[in-house]
């Protein structure tokens, strides 16, 4: 192992778990699956939009990977 902190600072990986914003589904207490999510509602809309202007102020690290569910609510957060 390296004693040099600026190496092993670049050995780190970071993981960034992001639930999605609040759902359609949820403001209507009903299970949704691929096939009956509606997306996000008004509130989840808002936080989602909230996480954007957090990640695009560039105080976190760049995120070089992506990885979603194919729900709609997912893919709108």
């Amino acid at each position: 192992m390296s004693s040099d902190p600026a190496k092993a600072q670049r050995l780190i990986t970071r993981l960034l778990l992001v639930r999605h914003g609040e759902s359609v589904a949820t403001v209507q207490r009903r299970l949704a699956g691929v096939r009956s999510c509606r997306g996000l509602s008004p509130l989840g809309v808002e936080q989602a939009e909230r996480l954007a202007a957090r990640l695009a102020a560039g105080n976190e690290r760049p995120i070089d990977v992506v990885v979603t569910s194919p729900l709609t609510r997912a893919m709108e957060t």
